[in-house]
């Protein structure tokens, strides 16, 4: 603060100067503009998981990445800069590549390109020991490709009401499984169970077909409600799905029955610890993948563990009919036709040996059907999503309608 004294009309007068230096780095001022934005996404990762992942997120990670490095070299390099602008490229040339992967959707999850942002499938968010949705609830099925208004029944299935009592005469049906009995990519009234029902009402109107399919179920979680709630219903059969997905995505990675603890407690697998950096970070994923990892952050399972899942599933299916039986009921399980994507040859070989069990795979009547001279497979299924069509749900009731024609409506007339 310079002082400075001199004099005008012969009396000295004294001024002087006030100068505020701040000496602050540039990389610090970056630093500061940016902490809002992470304590942003911080704040929304811990309420909504991995929700909070958006397309920005993808490309900040980086960037973040990069202004930690450099600040740690400001601290600890004496001459920085050349390290700090050889960061700084690293990290700008990874950020563009992760955009040009996420353009152009290589290694998307399903749920991200469905439009929901990455999902975990060891997530236990919203889960619940019997997996159904909220009674009496509305929701919608919003794809790019449809959208569809569901009402749920008071048990949390996606259909109409069911009473207890069954009607003199009745014959009661009902169906578990997945998305697929649910009913994604069809109106409510256009699953396969809805089509069913039309087609067994049209033969006999004392039959009454109940949906208790939710999406993303499995046996496991079907036979567990079975048990401890639908078997109220006295069901005359039951249709029970089983997938190549049920196989691999759900059973192999959440487990079997051992899930379900005493007093209603779930005990679900956690994942990877590097799953957060799967999630944030497409350019990861192309080196997970490199190294054996699939999108449900496994390694190819071996003989051995594909042996103890198939003899897990077979003893699953030999409770679950021994207490369908005890009840008077047969259980029908359905193959959904997945075009070989995994081998139930095995599975269907010892389901055919429990008593009271009767099996059907649909990949034959699908063969049969696309084998059809100007059929078109691709109008069964849509393109996105996956999911039949209502046009392959129709195809789906038929099916299954000859296996109960053949097991329980008419099993004399396919001897």
């Amino acid at each position: 603060m310079p002082i400075r004294i001199h004099y005008h009309d012969g009396r000295p007068r004294v001024t002087w100067d006030l100068h505020l230096v701040i000496n602050i780095r540039i990389i610090y001022l970056i630093g500061i503009l940016a902490l809002p934005y992470l304590i942003w996404e911080l704040y929304w990762a811990g309420h909504v998981g991995y929700a909070c992942i958006k397309w920005h997120t993808h490309l900040a990670i980086y960037f973040y990445f990069g202004l930690a490095t450099s600040l740690i070299l400001e601290l600890l390099v004496k001459r920085p800069a050349s390290w700090q602008l050889a960061v700084a490229s690293l990290c700008t040339s990874v950020m563009l590549a992760e955009g040009v992967l996420m353009l152009a959707g290589i290694g998307t999850t399903y749920s991200e390109r469905m439009g929901y942002g990455y999902s975990s499938i060891y997530s236990t968010k919203g889960e619940s020991y019997y997996r159904t949705r909220v009674p009496g609830s509305v929701f919608w099925f919003d794809r790019s490709e449809f959208r569809h208004e569901w009402h749920v029944n008071s048990m949390g299935y996606s259909d109409r009401e069911w009473p207890i009592a069954k009607k003199p005469g009745e014959k009661r049906i009902l169906c578990l499984g997945d998305s697929w009995t649910e009913g994604i990519g069809a109106p409510q009234d256009s699953s396969y169970v809805s089509q069913l029902g039309r087609i067994l009402a049209a033969i006999d109107s004392n039959t009454y077909v109940m949906n208790a399919g939710i999406a993303a179920d499995d046996p496991f979680v079907n036979y567990v409600n079975y048990r401890d709630r639908l078997i109220a219903y006295h069901p005359d059969v039951i249709i029970q799905t089983l997938s190549g997905n049920d196989m691999t995505t759900d059973i192999l990675s959440k487990g079997g029955m051992e899930r379900f603890g005493a007093n209603g407690e779930l005990h679900t697998a956690a994942g990877p610890a590097w799953e957060p950096l799967y999630a944030l970070s497409y350019v990861s994923r192309l080196v997970f993948h490199a190294i054996g990892y699939n999108a449900l952050l496994q390694k190819a399972p071996t003989p051995e563990t594909i042996k103890e899942l198939n003899e897990k599933v077979v003893n699953l299916f030999s409770v679950y009919a021994s207490m369908a039986s005890r009840q008077g009921t047969m259980l029908i399980v359905v193959i959904q036709a997945s075009d070989h994507d995994y081998d139930f040859g095995p599975i269907i070989t010892g389901l055919r040996q429990i008593h009271g069990l009767k099996v059907c795979d649909l990949q034959d009547y699908y063969n049969a059907e696309f084998s059809k001279r100007g059929s078109d497979p691709e109008k069964y299924y849509w393109p996105i999503d996956g999911h039949h069509t209502p046009r392959g749900y129709q195809l789906m009731a038929r099916s299954i309608y000859h296996a109960l024609d053949s097991f329980y409506l008419n099993p004399t007339a396919s001897k």
